[in-house]
């Protein structure tokens, strides 16, 4: 298992990835091919994307970009999705590492994600150090 920064080229099967990983519970997203292409591409554009390849295939990705925040830049997790046929192998792990690193070398003084509370993901950012905001809270309004 490798984990890239994701090319261009790469977009078209990582959009694929991101809509059927997204179309699953808890989240029960129905992304058309066309917007989940268009989201990633807007990411892969304004962001930075690392991808998990296996065996050739793109399994996972992680996506985030950097913000310029008062006096120092901020780092955010804006998506992150597995296969769930290669969830448990460590992959998902490796893929925030990698993107907590980058964060790093580029000076991010903190990363903030939002996750479902009943996504695997949001188990595995609590056992990786993340906590609960004490400063921010998602909030919502439908349109």
């Amino acid at each position: 298992m490798k984990i890239l920064k994701a090319t261009k080229k790469d977009l078209k099967e990582l959009s694929k990835v991101y809509s059927e990983v997204y179309s699953e519970k808890p989240y029960n997203e129905k992304w058309s091919e066309k917007n989940a292409y268009l989201k990633i591409k807007e990411y892969f554009e304004n962001g930075i994307i690392f991808i998990a390849k296996e065996e050739n295939k793109i399994v996972g990705g992680i996506i985030g970009h950097l913000v310029i925040w008062d006096k120092y830049q901020n780092a955010f997790g804006d998506e992150f999705f597995v296969l769930k046929e290669f969830r448990g192998k460590g992959i998902g792990k490796k893929l925030a590492v990698t993107l907590e690193n980058y964060f790093r070398k580029k000076k991010a003084k903190y990363f903030s994600m939002n996750a479902n509370p009943k996504s695997l993901a949001y188990k595995m950012y609590l056992k990786s150090g993340f906590h609960k905001s004490k400063n921010f809270v998602c909030l919502e309004k439908r349109l």
